[in-house]
């Protein structure tokens, strides 16, 4: 039986590419338009995004140039 995909926050990857852009997470999360402590749990693997997050994070400026797998890895479903 087929379950649906589960996504994390590629922290690691996230966080390097935060540090080499001289972007804190407060900035981060707040040009992605939500709350700072939002993008913090999503960071610390406490919370998971969803397609809306993820699209939202896709779509900012901060993480323009970055694909979906830097952002992203999955952790749940049918691993493809």
């Amino acid at each position: 039986m087929s379950t649906a995909p589960k996504y994390v926050i590629n922290a690691n990857r996230v966080l390097q590419h935060l540090g080499e852009a001289n972007v804190s997470q407060k900035e981060a999360a707040l040009a992605a338009g939500f709350h700072p402590d939002h993008l913090n749990r999503l960071i610390s693997g406490s919370h998971s995004p969803s397609a809306r997050t993820r699209r939202r994070l896709m779509a900012s400026e901060v993480f323009q140039g970055l694909s979906f797998g830097d952002l992203f890895r999955q952790v749940g479903g049918d691993v493809r």
